[in-house]
């Protein structure tokens, strides 16, 4: 299994183009990538299916490895 190449975005235009000017801020906010843990793991719960969580778990993983060397997160990412 390879590892996350990105942090998920904030915003996703579900028609597959490019998100408007007023979503198109790439900054994602930190919690909203560990709340992701939370959701997509009861969502595995819910359904079986363990890659919801696995994704999540991955995107967690990332996140923590741009961490600071006083092991601090920032406010936001740029992603």
């Amino acid at each position: 299994a390879g590892g996350c190449g990105a942090l998920p975005r904030a915003f996703a235009n579900l028609r597959g183009r490019t998100p408007k000017a007023a979503n198109s801020n790439l900054e994602q906010c930190t919690a909203g990538v560990g709340t992701l843990l939370l959701e997509m793991g009861m969502l595995s719960r819910l359904t079986g299916d363990p890659r919801f969580e696995e994704a999540a778990l991955c995107a967690l993983r990332l996140l923590w490895s741009k961490r600071s060397k006083l092991d601090l997160v920032g406010n936001t990412l740029d992603v």
